[in-house]
């Protein structure tokens, strides 16, 4: 299943995956862990360092609806 993130003024699609290998290189995926947390990542890359988030910072899910 795909869905929207948004952190500040930026928007992302992701993948919620099983691992690395279900997206391509420089894709978004989340993870849920084994202690049950989702992880949002990018496939060979630095999710935080890329939107500019640390900890603490609040992120939005969304559904992708119909079309999107």
């Amino acid at each position: 299943a795909q869905f929207f993130v948004t952190f500040k003024e930026q928007k992302f699609r992701a993948l919620l995956g099983e691992g690395y290998g279900d997206v391509e290189r420089g894709d978004w995926i989340a993870l849920i862990e084994e202690d049950d947390t989702l992880q949002l990542a990018i496939s060979f890359g630095n999710a935080a360092t890329e939107i500019g988030c640390s900890i603490g910072d609040t992120l939005y899910i969304e559904r992708i609806g119909p079309g999107e």
